[in-house]
This record gives structure tokens, sequence and C-alpha cells, in this order.
């Protein structure tokens, strides 16, 4: 499967772990004297279209998207130099994780975002697997000094992430409307 499908190792996993119920489902099936099997192929071709589908792309794009917005209206409790910090000349953002999902979470909420909920864990692990293909996360467990605590940070190339979403990287800085 690894040879025909361009998937990573997550994904490859979870079919893994798929095609094995569905194996037990059809020898439980075939014992049971049960005339109804699932074709594995269907279920391979269907998990990988789930998987290649712009799903992932489009979550992380609206979960930065939906950061911007926040940075941008200062109208949350997200403040730059105690939850997150964006060194221009670097071109790294650098965002505390305690605070993150729950204050994007409460923008969706406000905002009616009914259809892009998200789990922290899904985030989490489409995070790490951008880490881990070398994108625009360079480090998505950094203890970094934000503000006057220490704490755990994602650490994101904001020129990689424009490049990767489209996230313009101008668009971290913070600008004050009077």
């Amino acid at each position: 499967m690894d040879s025909k499908y361009d998937l990573h190792e997550r994904p490859l996993s979870n079919i893994a772990m798929v095609l094995i119920g569905v194996g037990l489902f059809n020898e439980l099936a075939n014992e049971l004297q049960v005339n109804c099997t699932i074709d594995q192929h269907i279920v391979i071709e269907e998990q990988v279209n789930h998987f290649n589908s712009n799903k992932v792309h489009t979550m992380l794009q609206n979960l930065f998207k939906h950061t911007v917005a926040i940075v941008q209206s200062n109208n949350y409790e997200f403040k730059e130099g105690i939850h997150y910090t964006y060194n221009a000349s670097q071109h790294k953002l650098t965002i505390a994780k305690d605070i993150w999902f729950p204050t994007v979470r409460r923008y969706m909420k406000d905002h009616d975002y009914v259809n892009e909920r998200f789990s922290d864990k899904q985030i989490k692990n489409l995070l790490k697997e951008n880490k881990d293909q070398i994108g625009f996360i360079l480090d998505d467990s950094a203890s970094r000094t934000v503000g006057e605590k220490s704490t755990r940070c994602y650490v994101i190339d904001t020129h990689r992430l424009e490049e990767e979403l489209d996230i313009s990287k101008d668009m971290w800085e913070h600008r004050f409307n009077f």
C-alpha cells in the first residue's frame, strides 16, 4: 500500500487499523453465515480519498486565519508579548500552547463557525506532522518565556506558513486602529 498511495505514516496506520476491523467483521459475518461482507478495496479507496482531500489543508488554514483575525481585532485575551510573540526579522511566530486553541475555539463560537469544529488532538497531530515534514512548524513544544511566564509554545516559520497556507506573514504585526 505504501508505494501505490502517497500518504504519510499516520494515515497509513489509520487505514491499516480500519482494514483489520473490516477483516475481523468479515470473518465474524462468515462464521455466523451472514451474507454481509465489506469490500476492503472500496474501504481503502474511500480512506485514501478522505486523507488526500483538502480537509487537512483547510482545517489548518482556518486555524491560522482565525488566529490572524484574533490578533488583528485585539478583542480577545490573546495579547502580543503575553500569549504570542512575532519576530518579523526572523519570520518567527511563537504561540503559547495553553491559550491558543481555547482562544480560537471561543472566537469560532462567537462568530458561529459551527462547521469548522476541531479537536485539540486533531490539530496537535496535524501540527506535529507538519513539523516532521519540515513544514512551517519549527517546534511543537518549545520552552519559551512569553510575557513573564515560562510556557510550552509552538514556533512557526511565517515565511513557510505563507507559502503553504497563503497566510501573509505581514498579518502578524499588530496594528493599532485609532
